[in-house]
C-alpha cells in the first residue's frame, strides 16, 4: 500500500470510528484499542499494514488521531491519547526474534519496573563551531549524538534542552511465568502518552508492540562476529488480565465433600493428627474475599477485614511439611512457592534494585508475584529477618508500600500465606517456651490465622500406616480436587450477626481463662475465627454460615492455640472437623472401639491386624443398630481420613488408641 493510499484510508477509518472515539474521550481513556475482528472488511487491509509495517503505520494513524480530536475540541490534552489495535494472537517471548520491527503480543506476569527516564523525541542542536542551530527529529529509539551541522559539517554540537522535546518512558520486565526457573522474560517499554499507572509489577499482562533489538557483545567476542541479539518490546496496546484463574469443572464424586477433600489432599501423608493441618489449607485456599462484618457501635456502618487465612506449620524435619506445601503448590492454579533464602532475588515482598543499565528497577518479591493467589513458604525460619519483617504490612492489609530512589508505588500483595519451618534446636522441645522454639517475632506470628506443631515421635501403628498409604486411591484426583477448591471459592456465605455475638462471646471467655492460666490471645484471634468459619462454609457450598461451622472453627482454633500453649486445654473431635454428622460419627467411633478391643485381644490380632470380617462380625453382634452395608462404608470413610490402616490386604488396625 502506498504512503498516501494508507494516509487516506487511515483517515476515514478515525472518522468511521468517532463515536467509539468520542467516548472513549469523554471517559478519559488514554489507550483507544479497536478489535479488529470487529472492524468493516474494508479496514482489514489496514490491519495487516499495522502489523506489518507497524513504526510507521502506528505514526500515521496516532497523527490522524490527535488531529480529529483537535477538530472537534474533544480535549486539549489530545496529545495524551493513542489509538492502536487489539492483538490477533498472542505468541511465546522466545519467538520474539522471528518478529522484529512487526506487531506482536505477548503473555505474561510484571515482575520489574524501572523508574521513569527521558527519551528524545526533538532535539534542538547548536553548533559550536560556527552557530547554526538545526533541529532534529527522531522516532521510538534512534540514537542520538551521531548528526553533523549541515552548515560546517562540525560534530562539536550542543543541545539546547529547553527546546528540546522528550518523552517520558518506563521500562518493565515480563517473565513468561511466575513459578518456572526456566521461563523468559523480556524488557517492555512503555512510552508517553501510554499512561504509566495502568501496570505494576505482579499484574498479569497482555502486551501488544513491536519487537526491537540490542545487539550485546559476549566477553569481547564482536571482533570475531559473535554477538548475541536481545530482542526488547515497544508497547502500543496492553490490558491487565482479571488474575481469578478460570478452571474447567470437573465432575465431583457423592458423598460429604469436605470430607473428601481431606482425604485426597496429599493422600499419602496420613494420621489423624494430620486432619485439622490438611482441613486448614483447604479453608486458606478458598478464603479470599474481605471479611464484612455488622458494626453496631457505628450507626449500621461495616467494617470490612482481611478474608485471607495465613497458615504456618512448625515441626521436625520429616513429618511432611514441604510435601504439604508442595502438594498445594501443584493443586491451587495461582501460587507462587519459595523456599529459605532462595525466596526470590528480592526476597519476599518488594525492592529497589540496580539493573545492568544502572537503572533503579523496582522489583517484585514472592507476596507480590502471588496477588490474589498463594505466597507458598519452605524454610521460613531461615528467611532473613528483613524479609520477614517486611511482610507485616502485606499480610494483614494486602499492601506493599515503596518510597525508593523516584520510585514511588504501591503494590497489591493480597497473597494468602501458607508457610513452613523447623524450629530453633531442629526439634520441637517440649520443655521449651512457645518462644524459645519459634524465633519469629510475635506482631508476625500473631498475623498466622492457625499455627500447627507437628512433632515426629515414634508410633508403630501410624508409622506402619504412613507405609502402605502409597497404595491407597484418593476420592478425588487433582483435577477434581482443583475443580472443588475453586467453585469454593466462587461461594460468598452470609456472616449473621448474632453468630459473631456468640462468636465473642465465647472469644472473651476463652481469652479471660489464657490470661488467668498465663496464656496470650490478641484481639486478631477472634477474626481468626470468624474467617474460619466462612472458609468452613465454602467448603460446604453452603451460603450461609451456621452454628455448626462456628463450632468447628472454634474447635479447629483451639487446637492450634492449644499447641502453641496460648490456651491451657482443648479436647478437638477430629472427625467432626472434617464434616462428619454427629449420628455418623458416633457410629464411626462405636466401630473404631470395637476394632480397638479386637486388636488387643490376641498377638496375631495386634501383630498383623483384625481381618475385614471378624471385625464386620462383632461389630454387628455387638452394635444391632448397625446394618452390614454401613459398617463397610464406615471402615471405608475411617481408612480415608486415616483413623485405621491395612498392614496387610484386609486386615485392619487403629492408627492410635482412640479415634480423637
Amino acid at each position: 500500500m502506498q504512503v498516501n493510499e494508507r494516509m487516506n484510508l487511515i483517515d476515514e477509518f478515525i472518522h468511521a470510528n468517532a463515536s467509539i472515539i468520542t467516548s472513549s474521550v469523554v471517559r478519559r481513556q488514554r489507550i483507544i484499542a479497536i478489535d479488529p475482528f470487529k472492524i468493516d472488511q474494508k479496514y482489514k487491509e489496514l490491519v495487516e499494514s499495522f502489523e506489518n509495517d507497524p513504526m510507521n503505520t502506528y505514526t500515521l494513524l496516532n497523527n490522524a488521531l490527535r488531529s480529529f480530536i483537535k477538530s472537534m475540541n474533544l480535549t486539549d490534552e489530545y496529545e495524551a491519547y493513542s489509538i492502536t489495535f487489539m492483538p490477533r494472537a498472542t505468541i511465546s517471548i522466545h519467538e520474539l526474534k522471528k518478529y522484529i520491527n512487526k506487531y506482536v503480543a505477548i503473555k505474561g506476569l510484571v515482575t520489574r519496573q524501572t523508574a521513569p527516564s527521558l527519551l528524545a523525541r526533538n532535539i534542538h542542536y547548536i553548533c559550536a563551531q560556527c552557530g547554526f542551530d538545526f533541529n532534529v527529529s527522531y522516532q521510538f529509539f534512534s540514537s542520538v549524538g551521531s548528526e553533523r551541522c549541515p552548515n560546517c559539517k562540525s560534530r562539536n554540537l550542543t543541545i539546547d534542552v529547553e527546546g528540546s522535546q522528550f518523552d517520558q518512558i518506563i521500562k518493565y520486565q515480563v517473565t513468561e511465568s511466575g513459578l518456572d526457573v526456566s521461563a523468559q522474560s523480556v524488557d517492555v517499554i512503555v512510552k508517553s502518552p501510554l499512561p504509566f499507572n495502568m501496570i505494576k509489577p505482579g499484574d498479569k499482562v497482555i502486551v501488544g508492540g513491536i519487537p526491537m533489538v540490542d545487539v550485546v557483545d559476549i566477553k569481547g567476542l564482536a571482533r570475531k562476529g559473535v554477538m548475541n541479539v536481545k530482542p526488547h518490546l515497544i508497547a502500543v496496546y496492553f490490558n491487565v488480565e482479571n488474575k481469578a484463574e478460570t478452571i474447567e469443572e470437573a465432575p465431583l464424586p457423592p458423598g460429604n465433600l469436605r470430607e473428601l477433600a481431606v482425604a485426597s489432599f496429599a493422600p499419602h501423608i496420613v494420621g489423624r493428627e494430620y486432619l485439622s493441618v490438611k482441613l486448614s489449607l483447604l479453608a486458606a485456599m478458598v478464603s479470599s474475599d474481605p471479611l464484612e462484618l455488622p458494626n453496631s457501635l457505628i450507626q449500621g456502618d461495616d467494617i470490612y477485614q482481611r478474608g485471607r487465612i495465613h497458615v504456618l506449620m512448625i515441626g521436625d524435619p520429616g513429618v511432611g511439611k514441604s510435601e504439604l506445601l508442595r502438594f498445594a503448590n501443584v493443586v491451587f492454579p495461582r501460587s507462587v512457592y519459595a523456599s529459605g533464602k532462595g525466596a526470590s532475588g528480592v526476597g519476599l515482598t518488594a525492592s529497589v534494585t540496580k539493573d545492568s543499565d544502572g537503572q533503579r528497577v523496582l522489583a517484585a518479591g514472592v507476596m507480590v508475584l502471588a496477588d490474589q493467589g498463594l505466597a507458598i513458604i519452605d524454610e521460613f525460619d531461615k528467611m532473613d529477618r528483613d524479609d520477614r519483617s517486611a511482610m507485616h504490612d502485606a499480610m494483614e492489609q494486602g499492601k506493599i508500600h515503596i518510597a525508593k530512589a523516584n520510585i514511588v508505588a504501591d503494590l497489591n500483595a493480597r497473597a494468602t500465606v501458607i508457610a513452613a519451618g523447623n524450629p530453633v534446636f531442629g526439634r520441637w522441645l517440649q520443655n521449651r517456651s512457645l518462644q524459645e522454639n519459634i524465633d519469629i517475632p510475635p506482631a508476625l506470628l500473631s498475623r498466622f490465622d492457625l499455627t500447627w506443631v507437628l512433632v515426629d515421635s515414634p508410633n508403630p501403628d501410624r508409622d506402619k500406616s504412613k507405609i502402605v498409604s502409597f497404595n491407597v486411591t484418593p476420592p478425588m484426583d487433582i483435577k477434581q480436587l482443583r475443580s472443588y477448591i475453586m467453585k469454593a471459592r466462587s461461594y460468598k456465605p452470609v456472616l449473621r450477626r448474632e453468630l459473631i455475638e456468640s462468636v465473642a462471646s465465647q472469644w472473651v471467655d476463652m481469652r479471660t481463662a489464657a490470661f488467668a492460666k498465663g496464656g496470650m490471645l490478641t484481639l486478631r484471634s477472634l477474626y481468626s475465627i470468624l474467617r474460619i468459619a466462612v472458609a468452613l462454609a465454602k467448603l460446604d457450598f453452603s451460603q450461609e454460615v451456621t452454628n455448626a461451622h462456628i463450632n468447628d472453627a472454634m474447635d479447629m482454633f483451639k487446637r492450634s492455640a492449644k499447641q502453641l500453649g496460648m490456651i491451657d486445654d482443648a479436647t478437638i473431635d477430629e472427625m467432626q472437623l472434617v464434616g462428619l454428622p454427629s449420628n455418623v460419627r458416633e457410629k464411626a467411633l462405636a466401630i473404631f472401639d470395637v476394632l480397638h478391643d479386637l486388636q488387643e485381644s490376641s498377638d496375631d490380632y495386634r501383630n498383623n491386624g483384625v481381618p475385614r470380617a471378624v471385625w464386620v462380625a462383632e461389630v454387628l453382634n455387638q452394635l444391632p443398630n448397625i446394618k452390614q452395608d454401613e459398617a463397610y462404608n464406615l471402615i471405608s470413610r475411617m481408612e480415608k481420613i486415616g483413623l485405621i490402616y491395612q498392614p496387610h490386604l484386609m486386615r485392619y488396625k487403629t492408627v492410635g488408641d482412640t479415634a480423637f
